[in-house]
């Protein structure tokens, strides 16, 4: 029998309603965060959508992207808590607030296939702001970015890049994102996407 597959990336592009983004920190003694994951992927809301799901190594155990309708933030409260007594995982969210614009449209993180994954939570500098990073990072990264969003909670951004190799993608962040004009402070976790149907 096929192995049930780790992500779930449906409407890839969707760009519609609220999307909130599912940090795990940690997981019920005795289970696996790879086994906490296969959970998130795999549950069918009774509103809203669970469209990524994926277990990273970094600064948090595993990710989730989650979309519900516009502005009813008590179906994304409800499906937060279900993940989390379901999964048996400690977790966080962030709101998405504004997507960067780039020049062939809307690119947020997490709506397009990727190969191995960095996502960066980052913190914005005194005296600029969470926008003007935002748009700076997505028109000036490279080819290694995917997607960057403005959010709530206790970050500013979350910037998604990604490589077919790994040591190129972690030289993008240490060298470049780590470093770049109005960040005060970036967490980084990755996850490699290659053998995983997408």
């Amino acid at each position: 029998m096929a192995k049930k597959r780790l992500i779930k990336s449906k409407a890839k592009l969707n760009y519609k309603g609220l999307h909130s983004f599912l940090f795990v920190d940690h997981v019920t003694e005795g289970k696996s965060a790879r086994g906490a994951m296969e959970k998130i992927a795999s549950f069918v809301p009774t509103s809203g959508n669970v469209l990524f799901a994926h277990g990273f190594v970094g600064s948090f155990l595993g990710f989730a992207h989650l979309q519900v309708a516009q502005d009813d933030l008590e179906a994304m409260e409800r499906l937060f808590a279900d993940l989390q007594v379901m999964a048996g995982v400690g977790c966080s969210l962030a709101h998405e607030t504004s997507v960067y614009e780039g020049p062939f449209g809307p690119a947020g993180p997490k709506r397009y296939p990727c190969e191995i994954v960095a996502l960066i939570k980052i913190w914005v500098a005194r005296g600029t702001t969470p926008a003007k990073v935002r748009d700076s990072l997505g028109k000036q990264v490279g080819p290694a970015f995917r997607g960057v969003s403005t959010v709530t909670g206790e970050f500013d951004i979350l910037l998604e890049l990604q490589d077919s190799e790994f040591v190129p993608l972690t030289e993008v962040v240490e060298n470049k994102i780590r470093t770049w004009p109005g960040v005060a402070r970036i967490e980084v976790a990755y996850t490699d996407m290659r053998n995983e149907p997408q």
